[in-house]
């Protein structure tokens, strides 16, 4: 099972990609944008109109992820996901 926790305070995380992981501008936002829909239990959806997931496919929709979740789990029900759903084509950006 995934170890759910409360959510990644915001700021802590910007700090991490900014500071310690250093990213581009772009890939800091990409990182925030969906850590922010993880930690709120939102799940990530792909919606490419080429290569989206069918409707209502989301990686664990309801499962709120903080920062003591079980990272291999979650590589292995993202790649279900994508064995089922199909590829993700952003190269891991999707997840």
């Amino acid at each position: 099972t995934i170890l759910i926790c409360s959510p990644i305070p915001h700021q802590r995380t910007q700090e991490y990609v900014t500071e310690v992981d250093t990213l581009s501008d772009q890939n800091r936002r990409n990182v925030l944008r969906q850590v922010t829909k993880l930690a709120m239990g939102e799940g990530i959806r792909y919606e490419s109109k080429a290569y989206g997931w069918p409707e209502d496919c989301y990686f664990i929709k309801g499962t709120k992820v903080g920062p003591t979740a079980d990272i291999l789990k979650l590589m292995e029900v993202g790649q279900k996901c994508e064995d089922e759903w199909g590829r993700d084509h952003g190269n891991g950006w999707l997840l």
